[in-house]
Parts: C-alpha cells; sequence; structure tokens
C-alpha cells in the first residue's frame, strides 16, 4: 500500500511540473520549470542564476485574479521575504499564514523568493549576491514574463525583515512599502541579548564564517548593510514595525520594555527600538505595533502582524 501511494504521489508530481524551454529573463536568470499548484493561481517558478551561487532556486507566487499568461496588463508586487530558518513556502503554509485566502481581494501578484537561511539578503563579500538576484534577476523574470509592473511592496520577517529595510534603503523607489515583523534591524550594534559584548553576527547562525557577509565586523560594510544607520534613506516610504515586548507592557507605545519575551525576540525587539529611535530623530513617520508576550514565531506574533500590516502594503501599491 505504501508503494503504492508513493507510486502515485510522484506521478501527481510529475504531472503537476510543467517543464518549459529554458529562456533567458533579465540580467542573469533563466526560467527552468514552472510548477503549477492551482492553475493560473499558484506557481513556483524554478530559476537558474549565477548570482546564487547554486543550480536553482524558486520562487513562488500568488498570481491575481484575472491574471492569464496572455494578460496585456501589468500588476504591482507584494514581496514577502522569509526568515533564516524558514524558506519561500513558509508564507503559504496554513499553519503560519492565511495569505492565501487574504490576497485573493486585492489586484496584486504576491512574491515569495526563496534565498538562504543566513543570506541576509545582501551581495556577499564572498559568496552569493542575494540583492543583485532579487532586485534584478527576479524583478527582470516577473516583468518580462509574469505581467509585473513597478509597483512594490515588500515585508519581512526576522531576517526577511532586515531583507525588507536593507533592500528598500539601498534601491530607492524599488519598494513604496515596507514591514518588519521581529526583523534584525540593527546588526552592527552590539547587543547583550544575544551573547555580552558580542555582535549579532550574520554568519553564525549557519555556522559561516561571518566576515564572508559584510567582511570585518564593525567594518563600513556592516554599517552600510544596518537599516538603524540608514533610515535617512526612508523618506517617503510607508512603514511597518511590529516586535514581541514584555507580556506587562500593554502601553502600545513606543519605547517599548523588550524584556520577558524569548531571547531572540529581546534581540530583535531591542533592535526594532533602535530603529525606530532613528526614524523619529529624522523626523520619518512609521506605525508601530508592540506584541505583548510576543516571541520569536508565526504564532501569536508573526501572522496577527502581518495581517495588521496588509493594508498598508496593498494600499502603497494601489491593490
Amino acid at each position: 500500500m505504501r508503494r503504492l501511494t508513493a507510486v502515485l504521489a510522484a506521478a501527481c508530481t510529475i504531472l503537476a511540473v510543467a517543464v518549459v524551454p529554458a529562456r533567458a529573463a533579465g540580467a542573469g536568470a533563466t526560467i527552468v520549470s514552472e510548477n503549477w499548484l492551482t492553475p493560473n493561481r499558484e506557481v513556483d517558478v524554478q530559476l537558474h542564476s549565477a548570482d546564487t551561487q547554486v543550480p536553482i532556486k524558486s520562487v513562488r507566487l500568488l498570481l491575481p485574479s484575472g491574471w492569464t499568461p496572455g494578460a496585456t496588463r501589468t500588476w504591482p508586487t507584494l514581496w514577502l521575504l522569509h526568515g533564516g530558518l524558514d524558506d519561500y513556502t513558509s508564507w503559504t503554509d496554513p499553519d503560519n499564514t492565511d495569505i492565501v485566502a487574504r490576497s485573493l481581494n486585492h489586484q496584486a501578484i504576491v512574491v515569495m523568493p526563496d534565498t538562504s537561511w543566513c543570506s541576509e539578503y545582501s551581495d556577499w563579500v564572498s559568496g552569493p549576491r542575494w540583492e543583485t538576484y532579487l532586485t534584478q534577476d527576479v524583478d527582470a523574470v516577473l516583468r518580462a514574463h509574469y505581467h509585473a509592473g513597478t509597483a512594490r511592496s515588500v515585508a519581512g520577517n526576522s531576517m526577511g525583515g532586515l531583507g525588507a529595510m536593507y533592500l528598500t534603503e539601498h534601491n530607492p523607489g524599488f519598494f513604496r512599502a515596507a514591514a518588519s515583523l521581529s526583523g534584525e534591524l540593527n546588526p552592527s550594534h552590539s547587543n547583550p541579548a544575544y551573547d555580552p559584548g558580542d555582535r549579532d553576527q550574520p554568519g553564525l547562525p549557519c555556522t559561516l564564517n561571518e566576515e564572508d557577509v559584510w567582511g570585518t565586523p564593525g567594518g563600513s560594510l556592516w554599517n552600510q548593510h544596518d537599516p538603524a544607520l540608514n533610515t535617512q534613506k526612508l523618506a517617503g516610504v510607508r512603514l511597518f514595525f511590529s516586535s514581541g515586548v514584555d507580556p506587562q507592557d500593554t502601553s502600545g507605545t513606543f519605547p517599548s520594555t523588550c524584556t520577558g519575551t524569548d531571547l531572540i525576540e529581546e534581540g530583535t525587539c531591542r533592535e526594532t527600538q533602535a530603529m525606530l529611535d532613528s526614524l523619529r530623530r529624522a523626523g520619518i513617520g512609521y506605525t508601530y505595533r508592540p506584541v505583548p508576550g510576543g516571541h520569536h514565531q508565526w504564532s501569536g506574533n508573526w501572522a496577527s502582524e502581518l495581517d495588521q500590516a496588509l493594508g498598508m502594503l496593498y494600499g502603497a501599491i494601489g491593490a
């Protein structure tokens, strides 16, 4: 019985995957195949790009009602960037979010790219070029083959929160709105919530040498990739932030008390506070939602906060 089930599952997989002729897309990506999970609605696009330094990376798309391959119009895009221990499938996991259902009411393409669990959404000093891959390769594929326009918004959780803010800062005009859910927003800061006197080093969670990512800790590249140190570049962008805070802190205001959650959330809460303080000093507005007792996880934190951010994210792109 198990063998029969496995054979049937394999057959269904073969039927679902439509292998299309490899075709150049944009400056540096080639579409290898498409796996349609739902016709004209949900598709995994497998891409080859030298910028990733791996053979294939996937991008999951949720396409709006009315989308067809032969459409003559374009749609705005909402990008969702995964965290360090997640991947591109995390956003459509029904145990995490209801984005599949929520997106049905909006005329936008939801874009969920896969990177790596330590990508930091950056072009590494020695390694992959994730920023180039996303903002050039993936975007070119979307515009050339999936009718994407140039109105974009972005959200991310944990490491994806850093990606949302850093990519927005470093690529002026690319995103109209950005949201961070428990984001790593001040990585060059020596944060005692992690290790006393140590840095929140990007390579450590995946056992890489952090110098492969941004060079020597404390160097100029760390500062350039630190969202809290570059907030002046966010003027004119609609912004949303959330993080877990102490269960007893129900004020709903900045500054928040960051103790009383889990160790990782305490760290990202402190980094979010640094980001908000920098924005206030720069005179840039934002929406902030502290989550009393929120932990570094989907349940009771990121799922509900994504729902809260969606109105702003869709509104900024006219969807």
